[in-house]
Formats: C-alpha cells, structure tokens, sequence
C-alpha cells in the first residue's frame, strides 16, 4: 500500500517518544503533567503517550539511523522545511499524543505544550494518512465498545477520552474539535447509530449545531447531548465520579430539544421580538429534520412555546424551504 511508508515512520516516532517520556530525564516535565492529570502507567502505555525533546534533529536523526528517509518524515508531517531549505523537527518540548486510525495504524500526533503558552494544542498537518475532519482521537481502542453497547459517546479533546477509557468508559472517542462533521458520523454510523454529544455547544457555534442536526438524517436516528454541570469537564466528571457520568449519559436529551433550551434561554416568549426571535433561530432547526412525524413534532413544540398558531408556524417553514 503506497501509505505503509508514512504509517511505518508515524510508528517509529510514536515508540521514539514514548520511550523518552517512560526513561528520559528531559521528560521531567511532562511526567509531571500526565501525573497531575492523574494518568497511570498502565494508561500511559495503552495510549502510548511520549515526549518530544526541546531540540531541532533529535527526532530527525532517530530516524534516520531507523532508515527512515527526510522526504517520508517531512511528507508525515514530522519534520518541517526551514526557508534554507534544510529541514528540521516539527514537535519540540511537547507531550505527544499518538492519534490511530480504526485499525490501529498511527495516522498523525498531537501534541500539548508543557507551558502557558499558546494555542496548547498542535496537530500534524494535513496529509498523506492524517485528515483532521475524518479523524476520531480513541477509535481505535472504542470500536469493540461502541458496538457492543451499542452507543458511542463524542467528547472534544485527548484528555477526556484518555481520562474517560480510564475510568472504564470504553466506548468514548474526540471529534478533535467543538463540532462533529459529515466524515466522522459516517465512520461511527457503521459502528452504531446511537450518538450522545459531549461537546462544549457554545463554541460550537450555532452553524455548527444546525449541521449536526443535518447528520441525524444520514443516521436516520437522533443525536442525544449530555449537559454536563457547570464549569465541568467530561474528564473531571467520570474522574470525581463514574457513577455519576453513567447517570448522565442515561439522562442525555435529544439534541433538537437541547437546541430548544439552548436557544430560548433568556427570551421571554410574552414580548413580540422574543417570539419572532425564537422561531427565526429554531426554524431552521426544525427544517433540517427529514423524518415528517418527528418534524411535526417539533413544529408544534415550537407552535406551543411560542404561543403562536401552528399554521402560522407552518407557513414560516413553507416561506424558509426552497419550493
């Protein structure tokens, strides 16, 4: 296969730095880190997190002694073209984060910086085995989980779903960014329909919403969000309390209704422009959904909370359809 080179250098790196955070002194930073997350050994090694050291070629020259040529690395996105034309690594100073496909092949890293600095989070870039939008952090290790119960449950970051396989819960994978897209249902659907969101939906953005919203339709099943207590991480919750995350989870709500909370909080439905405010921002919500009855459904929830005639309603949505 003409990717087996770049899975094979993706590979080395990955053992490379996990050795250096097991046995370098360098590493004494970021131990401290995945420690005071409150990651085990056992943890560290199933997802084989490592170290980069702070330094130009260290990784350049490890793979090189391995036969593994400047053009391959620099194609896998591991080493970086300087404007001299010499090229040198790209992750220095940082935890690493393996990220693998379904068959466990490593397609690409991210990695946290170890400081204050910012962003916290790097990945590698687009290439020849990683897509960022196709990609699911954890897949690899919740595949068997999420089809035998049946459900996967979407987080947003590394440190949730590491925290959350931990913990026991097996079937948690990241979307690797505050929203889920059209490639990474697909891959789960094959998996299970039942999807339950655990992503921050206020940087999500509202766009983002509607087209989740969209992707029930390629499920031909709801999507269900769990609203986790305020100011709260997933990874805090199921680390405080296991228990209290599975009570989460069971009480996770459809997210066209979590839309609908989300979207009213704070209007008061007695005022005109709060009423034309509502529908004009769940109306689109409400045409997004493909199945009739549950698109009834709702159009007389909106009809209700509005307190406005459902015809009226219906000819709203009449005048948003395209004829």
């Amino acid at each position: 296969e003409e990717k087996e080179p770049y899975f094979s250098v993706n590979e080395a790196a990955a053992l490379y730095f996990h050795n250096l955070l097991l046995n370098s002194p360098a590493a004494a930073r970021a131990k401290n880190y995945v420690e005071k997350r409150g990651f085990t050994l056992k943890t560290i090694g199933d997802f084989h997190l490592g170290y980069s050291l702070d330094s130009w070629d260290a990784l350049k020259n490890y793979l090189k002694e391995k036969g593994h040529g400047e053009e391959t690395a620099s194609a896998a996105g591991l080493l970086v073209k300087g404007e001299d034309g010499r090229t040198y690594d790209r992750f220095r100073g940082k935890l690493m984060i393996p990220i693998r496909d379904i068959r466990g092949r490593v397609t690409g890293f991210g990695a946290r910086v170890l400081d204050d600095s910012l962003p916290k989070y790097v990945n590698s870039p687009q290439g020849p085995t990683f897509d960022k939008s196709g990609t699911l952090y954890g897949i690899d290790r919740a595949a068997a989980a999420v089809r035998k119960q049946d459900r996967a449950i979407i987080m947003e970051g590394y440190m949730d779903v590491i925290m959350a396989h931990q913990c026991g819960v097996a079937n948690a994978v990241a979307s690797m960014g505050t929203a889920i897209t059209e490639t990474q249902v697909n891959i789960l659907k094959k998996l299970s329909k039942n999807l339950v969101l655990s992503l921050d939906a206020d940087a999500a953005g509202e766009e983002a919403m509607l087209r989740t919203v969209g992707y029930e339709n390629l499920l031909n099943a709801e999507m269900r969000v769990i609203l986790l207590p305020a100011g709260k991480d997933p990874d805090e919750v199921i680390k405080e309390d296991p228990g209290r995350w599975e009570g989460l989870v069971a009480k996770a709500v459809p997210l066209v209704d979590f839309l609908f909370e989300k979207t009213t909080a704070g209007l008061d439905m007695d005022t005109a422009r709060d009423k034309s405010a509502a529908v004009d921002r769940l109306l689109p919500v409400v045409a997004e959904i493909n199945d009739p009855i549950r698109q009834a459904h709702y159009l007389q929830k909106l009809a209700a909370l509005v307190k406005v005639d459902l015809n009226t309603i219906k000819a709203s949505l009449g005048r948003l359809k395209p004829p």
